[in-house]
């Protein structure tokens, strides 16, 4: 299930550690600290004679064959002329280190923050890195894909790990929300998988999870893409529309339809900026809502599944256990119209 490595404490190197970077590298470590970032790994930032660098130090429940995997789809981007961090060589010629039980990399440090709601230019510097990423990623080969463990266990399985844990506590032991849920849940998955399946949806590797602060900028300007994570074998709109319903798409008011949260306007907007670098995208439209609605479903099973596993607190779940439901059904009630949107988008 996702969540076993929810949160890593930010950190420096221990004394250990920068030695181990120093003699595979060869070059002096002058000062370093811990970098905000990702839920997974902890990643700090080096000083070195030879100019900043970031080690990201992975969870051991990451393979050493997927951490290459995803350097070596890093280094491809980085070849193909999209602002990614290079990554360097230890004195093996390998991309990845071995540390104690577990594995790192060394990356070059890209200046720019995360995209913040309201930034000027947002949908061009969220929507067009995005298409020019996907476009790359198309042509990266990647005969045997390796993915992330929590995607390495079937979101079929992952939700009757959930039902069996509901049902074992009964409706008293089971917050509202969630047990009133259940079946709408279970409903939608099994329309949706069985859409999924169909031969026209095509695939290919996406980043999984390209959010706000997968974006970096400065002053305006478009300064690189972080975490790769999560790649995986799915439909290019998965990270459209993951990164839409971030951006425009209001989960928090209370009281208001379905219409009411989505803003239409920007959803056109952001895939007529798509489409200036991606001319055959209008193929994949249709498959858009159900996008939106996998990713609802897996963020449900995840918050709900975790929890009711014993894998996550009370505090996360309480913040997260609805917030994921409009995304679900603004996928399944108002696909018409999204498909609708995208379509007028890409025709003009």
């Amino acid at each position: 299930m996702a969540g076993t490595q929810r949160v890593r404490g930010l950190r420096e190197l221990s004394p250990d550690e920068i030695g181990n970077v120093e003699s595979n590298y060869g070059f002096n470590v002058q000062g370093n600290s811990p970098l905000s970032g990702g839920q997974r790994s902890n990643t700090a930032y080096l000083d070195t004679n030879e100019g900043r660098r970031v080690v990201k130090i992975y969870p051991n429940n990451f393979s050493p064959q997927l951490i290459d995997f995803q350097a070596r789809a890093c280094a491809h981007l980085h070849r193909d002329g999209i602002p990614v961090p290079k990554l360097f060589p230890n004195s093996q010629g390998r991309y990845i280190t071995p540390l104690d039980d577990t594995n790192y990399i060394v990356m070059d440090y890209l200046e720019g923050e995360p995209l913040r709601h309201g930034e000027e230019g947002v949908i061009d510097l969220a929507f067009r890195p995005l298409a020019l990423v996907l476009n790359s990623l198309s042509r990266f080969d990647h005969s045997e894909i390796k993915v992330a463990p929590e995607l390495e266990i079937p979101l079929s399985q992952q939700l009757a790990e959930l039902t069996d844990n509901l049902l074992k506590r009964g409706r008293s032991g089971v917050d509202p929300v969630v047990w009133s849920y259940q079946d709408r849940l279970n409903d939608v998955y099994s329309s949706l998988s069985r859409i999924l399946e169909s031969p026209g949806l095509s695939e290919q590797l996406i980043l999984g999870d390209y959010n706000l602060g997968s974006i970096l900028v400065h002053d305006g300007r478009f300064k690189g893409i972080l975490d790769f994570d999560l790649m995986h074998l799915q439909g290019k709109g998965f990270d459209f529309m993951h990164v839409f319903d971030l951006l425009f798409v209001d989960k928090s008011t209370e009281g208001i339809s379905l219409e009411q949260r989505v803003n239409f306007d920007k959803l056109g907007k952001a895939m007529a900026v798509y489409s200036e670098e991606d001319k055959d995208i209008s193929s994949q439209l249709f498959s858009f809502p159900m996008m939106l609605q996998l990713l609802g479903v897996r963020n449900l099973v995840d918050v709900w599944g975790n929890y009711y596993a014993g894998r996550s607190d009370r505090e996360y779940f309480e913040e997260k256990k609805s917030v994921y439901i409009p995304r679900l059904e603004i996928g399944v009630q108002l696909g018409d119209r999204i498909i609708e949107t995208l379509d007028e988008a890409v025709s003009k």
